[in-house]
């Protein structure tokens, strides 16, 4: 076949590449020496998909149209599209062609009985692009690198449907791919690669941790690809000190690479294909490396080690004398699969969102005596903008700059229009939230840590002043007391306290006493979110998250420390779901997939080890929100001139890296969900208002091209194409 049209598929940045329509899908069982089968999907499609691992693709089967309420099985079935399955073509008995694979993980066979429609050209190139993707998980390299000759012995092969090697079938050639093949004598010799120098550990080790045989691959920028960069290298966990956990790479044609373990090495754990992929940076080059591990034990004893040091390097607590669900929450925090089935009701309906689309190609005409109005505001305030607030009810967008507040209507289409400014006004640095029904701005100001100010917005200027003091604490911040509600009092934290403050108290302090809990142990808490139904979430700089239902008691929940920071917290909206921003990375903790004493299930979150390589930077992530789509519930978050989107239903599936993302020519500063799909967001001198759908599965281009323009003047261009933004 011509494979013109296949590099068509392969190139069109689509996760599914190729699918076959319509079939009937069977699960195959051998009993008294005959072939039987049992249906499972009355009407399904088959799909060959691209997974998050180079080279690694799936077969899956998509249940079409609705099915029983009490059907055993999902509505998707996947299983890795690789040699072990034995995937083989041939006719059925009803003069129907069928397609027939093994699962290898429970030696179960499966047919996909292909309807008559489908025609046979149709289901030649389908099992050309399976042979395609069967080479490069073979041989785990560009498809590019294949001739058509090698491709002809790697098609699925073709058996006689009573066969017993149906169900248990070992292709000779398959057998002779081991790694002992693919060694070289040489050095990998590739124009304009340049491998990593190499570091070797500062100082002797005084004890090592484990030690495996792997194959390396480093991800080349040129070529879009893993390519191999040496095999059976010893790779050692080895410790420098109590808590110094260190990785270190030995090769026959590498140099030695030693790096120590932390949160930073964007780790991920892929168990189905053995593989472990992380980030290492070397003279302001970001490299990407890819760890293969031939056997299952090997891989699951040095994911078990490694768990164990990212844990004591993490909580500086020794892994043996931790509970052990703290060592459970943060070992599954990396873990790379499902979280918990999304129940049906945990989606919302399109229609009850009662949202519209917004036409992004629809922008309204803007006077120019508003742009230079707009113009004027950033020219003559001092600094950056600093802080954002979105009023959902009056859809105006607040910007901190300076001493002075600058304020956006929403107008048509994806445009907010410049609507005024309160110059000199605030104390520098300030932030708060939107009281009294959005009438005016609680503020915590920059400089005096215990005064807390309403700003009235009808007025134009702060009208009362409150005091937070107690026991010497300096207030770090303040919140609702419940999110979308119109409640006087609000919630404050100090380094080691929560507590409501109610305005309506006499006296200048506004703490309630009998809501308020001082923590005697060093908590240094930093960041906090309340919910729509009052629990408060809270932070601390090193990692810990604490949940509150009652204020004067001590958590009803804490979840162990990570070591690092917590930037930000969320809340989605049924209180189901805690967001946690890191510097380099965001942790979602589903509240409800929790078993026995067992903490919620955690997952982190973070870009692509080959994107790093990309972008060249590893970009600190901005505070993370929850976005009500009208696809389900979203996140959003920005990482320097990147906004980035996740579906949360691809988070549960365990579809950790299907985000996708805008570029901008600027880093943004923050992000505010707003009207369904949409945001604000805020760049340090301009605001601007984005729609989720718009952003891209990422892929090269998008992060070598020029960003989208910030900044005013992008305003007043006219041949701008509308249709990129």
């Amino acid at each position: 076949m011509d494979r013109t049209f296949i590099n068509e598929i392969f190139d069109n940045g689509q996760v599914e590449l190729y699918e076959l329509l319509q079939g009937h899908f069977f699960t195959c069982y051998q009993h008294q020496g005959k072939i039987h089968l049992e249906s499972v999907f009355d009407h399904a499609r088959l799909a060959i998909r691209r997974t998050d691992l180079p080279y690694q693709y799936q077969l899956v089967v998509l249940q079409e149209g609705s099915q029983p309420p009490d059907h055993p099985y999902g509505l998707e079935q996947a299983f890795p599209l690789t040699m072990a399955i034995q995937i083989t073509a041939q006719p059925h008995p009803s003069g129907n062609l069928s397609i027939t694979w093994l699962d290898q993980v429970t030696e179960e066979t499966f047919q996909y009985i292909i309807h008559p429609t489908i025609t046979k050209e149709s289901v030649d190139l389908f099992l050309s692009v399976a042979s395609e993707c069967l080479w490069e998980a073979k041989y785990y390299q560009s498809r590019q690198h294949a001739q058509v000759k090698d491709l002809a012995y790697i098609e699925p092969l073709k058996v006689t449907y009573n066969s017993k090697s149906l169900k248990r079938m070992e292709s000779e050639k398959t057998a002779k791919s081991s790694k002992k093949d693919r060694a070289r004598d040489t050095p990998i010799s590739l124009p304009g690669f340049i491998p990593p120098q190499g570091y070797k550990l500062p100082e002797d080790p005084i004890d090592m941790l484990v030690s495996v045989q792997v194959d390396v691959f480093y991800y080349h920028p040129t070529q879009e690809t893993f390519i191999e960069f040496d095999t059976d290298v010893e790779m050692e966990l080895v410790s420098l000190a109590p808590f110094q956990h260190w990785v270190v790479l030995h090769g026959r044609h590498m140099p030695v690479i030693a790096r120590p373990i932390a949160t930073s090495m964007n780790l991920n754990f892929n168990k189905m294909y053995q593989t472990i992929t992380w980030n290492y940076q070397e003279n302001d080059q970001v490299h990407a490396f890819l760890i293969k591990f031939e056997q299952e034990l090997p891989y699951d004893e040095f994911c078990a080690a490694l768990s164990q040091c990212i844990y004591e390097v993490t909580s500086l607590v020794p892994f043996a004398k931790s509970k052990k669900r703290d060592q459970n929450y943060m070992i599954s925090s990396f873990r790379q699969g499902p979280i918990m089935d999304m129940e049906d009701d945990d989606v919302e309906d399109i229609e009850a969102l009662n949202c519209y689309e917004e036409d992004e190609d629809l922008l309204e005409e803007v006077d120019e005596d508003i742009m230079t109005m707009e113009q004027e505001f950033y020219n003559a305030t001092s600094g950056e903008n600093s802080a954002l607030i979105w009023g959902t009810k009056t859809q105006n967008a607040f910007v901190f700059r300076g001493s002075s507040i600058g304020f956006y209507k929403k107008g048509l289409g994806a445009n907010l229009v410049w609507d005024g400014a309160f110059s000199d006004v605030i104390e520098p640095k300030s932030r708060g939230f939107l009281y009294d029904d959005e009438a005016s701005i609680l503020l915590l100001n920059g400089n005096t840590t215990d005064t807390i100010t309403r700003f009235d917005l009808e007025q134009g200027s702060i009208v009362e002043e409150w005091k937070a003091h107690h026991e010497d604490d300096q207030l770090i911040d303040i919140a609702p007391s419940r999110q979308g509600s119109h409640d006087s009092t609000f919630i404050g934290i100090t380094s080691s306290a929560v507590f409501r403050l109610d305005p309506r108290q006499p006296g200048v302090n506004k703490i309630v006493t009998n809501e308020y809990k001082k923590h005697l142990t060093k908590t240094d808490f930093k960041a906090m979110v309340t919910s729509s139904d009052g629990m408060v979430a809270v932070a601390g700089v090193r990692g810990d998250i604490r949940l509150f239902h009652v204020l004067n008691r001590m958590a009803s929940t804490t979840f162990p420390p990570t070591g690092d920071p917590v930037q930000s917290l969320d809340i989605s909206q049924d209180s189901r779901y805690i967001l946690a921003t890191y510097r380099h990375y965001l942790v979602l903790i589903d509240l409800h997939d929790k078993v026995g004493d067992d903490h919620p299930t955690a997952r982190q979150l973070h870009l692509r080890s080959e994107h790093l390589v990309l972008v060249n930077q590893i970009h600190a992530f901005t505070p993370a929100s929850f976005l009500k789509g009208p696809n389900g519930p979203s996140i959003i978050t920005t990482a320097g001139p990147y906004v980035i989107s996740w579906q949360l239903q691809d988070i549960i599936q365990g579809k950790l890296y299907t985000y996708r993302l805008k570029k901008y020519e600027s880093e943004c500063v923050i992000s505010k969900p707003a009207n369904s799909d949409a945001m604000v967001m805020m760049f340090k001198d301009d605001v601007q208002w984005a729609n989720a759908h718009r952003f891209e599965t990422p892929v090269s281009h998008h992060f070598l091209e020029p960003g989208l323009p910030c900044g005013v003047r992008r305003r007043v261009q006219k041949d701008i194409d509308m249709s990129t933004l």
